[in-house]
């Protein structure tokens, strides 16, 4: 192989799926306050609408936790398009033609292709978005001091308003 012909190889299987970027370093620094603020955001707004008395207090006690568990329920969501990526069917079953090219391609490079790349996609931001609920009900917003009723609304307005739609973006944008 000339040298000419080295420079033009493309690693095609380099490409970082768009739904894991917020893994890389460099931009979890701007993820992170923006993340925050839109959990915030949430919450002050939610909270106004339930007619929450001394928000200020009860956001204080409880922001960091539903930030992280956001986090780690958005994590739960990429580590589960992550491992389906690495599954192969059975070529009897589904056959591994479409298995890549109607739904492994499309998920990771654009969900917006075709609609079995959308709901599968949509299946892992369902997912993060109940691990946000549970998460939020059962721990971040239990020292709370909410009625119950109230405490499930915040937590499925965090749930609804905060759930990773990013999986979404398709990668073909930023290349």
């Amino acid at each position: 192989m000339s040298r000419d012909q080295k420079q033009r190889i493309t690693l095609y299987n380099l490409i970082f799926p768009v739904w894991l970027i917020w893994l890389m370093p460099p931009v979890l620094l701007l993820i992170l306050p923006a993340n925050f603020l839109w959990d915030l955001l949430v919450m002050v707004l939610t909270m106004r609408v339930l007619q929450v008395t001394d928000q200020k207090k009860m956001i204080q006690r409880v922001i960091i936790r539903v930030w992280l568990c956001g986090f780690l329920a958005d994590l739960a969501g990429s580590v589960g398009l992550v491992l389906m990526s690495f599954v192969t069917p059975a070529r009897d079953l589904m056959g591994a033609d479409w298995w890549y090219d109607k739904l492994m391609g499309p998920s990771v490079y654009n969900p917006l292709e075709n609609p079995w790349a959308f709901l599968y996609v949509g299946l892992f931001i369902l997912l993060s978005a109940v691990l946000i609920y549970v998460f939020n009900v059962r721990f971040c917003l239990k020292d709370a001091e909410l009625e119950e009723t109230k405490r499930k609304k915040l937590a499925l307005s965090l749930a609804v308003f905060t759930a990773p739609y990013f999986f979404w973006v398709p990668i073909t944008w930023f290349a």
